[in-house]
């Protein structure tokens, strides 16, 4: 009697493949478009991921689909590389209970009334200026001279009006704004810092 070894040997290759195992990462939830997202981690580098109808995305004990995340918040993400794929995919996205708490409210009142924000910039900052012509969740973009130019506004993107730092809600289409940014590890322009008001006049 002949043996099939392959028929042997097959199933047992197959049960010995180990089950693949995805990257855990935290940090700040950005922004998301239909099926990709981006968080912050706390070295301030930018990761993006894709996501899809299998994706879980949970708050405590609660299911949530990804319109429900607001940016700001922090998440954690458990993700795997997919073969010809640029982007990790999300299996799990789970908002960290820490996230809810709402942070202390800091006012004008409680900083120097004219006092420019002095945190170091990081390395290879630049700025631009232009007239804001579209505002979304997490981004907006500007009409500038080298034509329209989309950015992404961070959770800890500073505002300021007249030398003042103001709200994120300040902001308004039609301004002219003096924005100082960077590019992300995926080649974004993302805004630290963006100035309006008598600070612009010579």
């Amino acid at each position: 009697m002949r043996i099939c070894w392959a028929a042997i040997l097959f199933p047992l290759a197959a049960f010995s493949q180990k089950p693949q195992t995805g990257e855990i990462m935290g940090g700040v939830f950005l922004e998301h478009d239909a099926d990709e997202f981006s968080i912050r981690a706390a070295d301030s580098r930018v990761f993006r991921y894709r996501f899809d109808r299998n994706t879980h995305i949970g708050s405590g004990y609660e299911t949530i689909d990804m319109a429900r995340l607001a940016p700001g918040e922090q998440v954690e993400v458990i993700a795997v590389e997919q073969e010809g794929m640029p982007l990790r995919l999300a299996l799990t996205v789970h908002v960290l209970p820490a996230a809810r708490t709402p942070p202390p409210t800091i006012t004008v009142q409680n900083r120097a009334p004219s006092a420019m924000d002095d945190r170091p910039l990081p390395f290879g900052a630049f700025s631009l200026t232009g007239v804001v012509f579209r505002i979304i969740p997490g981004a907006m973009a500007l009409h500038t001279r080298n034509g329209e130019q989309d950015l992404i506004l961070r959770a800890n993107t500073r505002y300021m009006e007249d030398g003042n730092i103001v709200e994120p809600s300040a902001l308004k289409l039609n301004m002219h704004v003096f924005v100082e940014a960077g590019k992300t590890l995926y080649g974004e322009i993302e805004a630290y810092r963006v100035v309006w008001g008598g600070i612009l006049k010579p």
